[in-house]
């Protein structure tokens, strides 16, 4: 079975390289390299790639997930969220397309489910939730997974904070922000399950506790030895932020449970993620 991946120098993308590599006799594994190499966003050049790779699933990870950027170039994150997902439906007999939790609005006191009513509040939610319909439209056995992940990535929340404290700063956690993060290894795990996986349409993946910014950032402190009183408690106010985000994206993950049997566990994706750091 040949599976392209794209996205790949991004913190997802190799993580699930990673895992398909390690079930390397099931899968022909093509990586459409970092945008330095092949620009998806250049439409007739992905058209071609595809047409001559003829991958029989296509894991799109590829994205712009810099708010800022996605403002800042709105064509460019339709063309990457939407247009190329069209693409790239097209062209495989297995979708697999990535999304977010912040397709919500965050209005919610309780966690979405992946029935609940989409409302993005920004341009990359807005494209990514396009790119879903893209993905179901022209794909019958497509799926689409919204989650939220942490990992090791230089600017991404945990290795910031990580970095912060060696440094000696103290840093802000939003009390008022909630989510339920998962460990990206365990979404690539999940991922690579889904690849034979008969089930389409949406699936929310995500670890197993709903909890504030402030609390994770107490969590990951706490897994690494760290001095939680540098991470000061504040309440986020977007009143005058150019780029609205959702205060609440916590993901009901019941249907993905039942049917694999088991959830993701917040406290272990920590230790993975601690065991990463050890191992360099």
């Amino acid at each position: 079975m040949k599976v392209l991946v794209t996205g790949t120098s991004g913190m997802l993308g190799s993580a699930v390289l990673n895992e398909l590599k390690r079930f390397n006799l099931f899968y022909d594994i093509v990586d459409a390299g970092p945008s330095s190499e092949r620009d998806l966003t250049n439409i007739q050049l992905t058209k071609d790639f595809v047409e001559a790779e003829k991958p029989d699933v296509i894991i799109h990870l590829a994205a712009l997930t810099s708010l800022k950027k996605c403002k800042d170039n709105p064509d460019k994150a339709k063309t990457l969220h939407t247009d190329v997902t069209k693409i790239l439906s097209k062209s495989c007999r297995r979708m697999i397309y990535v999304s977010t939790d912040s397709v919500f609005d965050g209005c919610s006191e309780v966690p979405y489910n992946e029935n609940s009513d989409t409302n993005p509040l920004n341009t990359y939610a807005n494209t990514k939730l396009t790119g879903e319909a893209a993905a179901r439209r022209n794909n019958d056995n497509s799926l689409v997974i919204r989650t939220n992940i942490f990992g090791r990535k230089p600017g991404m929340l945990a290795d910031w904070a990580l970095q912060s404290n060696k440094d000696n700063k103290k840093i802000n956690g939003y009390v008022n922000i909630k989510f339920n993060p998962l460990y990206v290894g365990d979404l690539a795990v999940a991922i690579r399950k889904l690849i034979d996986h008969n089930m389409t349409g949406t699936i929310n993946i995500a670890g197993d506790m709903c909890l504030s910014k402030y609390e994770f950032l107490k969590l990951l402190y706490k897994q690494f030895s760290m001095d939680a009183e540098m991470i000061r408690p504040i309440t986020y106010n977007d009143t005058n932020e150019d780029i609205k985000r959702p205060k609440y994206t916590c993901l009901q993950t019941g249907i993905f449970e039942d049917e694999f049997g088991h959830s993701f566990s917040l406290s272990g994706g920590l230790s993975k993620l601690f065991d990463e750091y050890e191992e360099t």
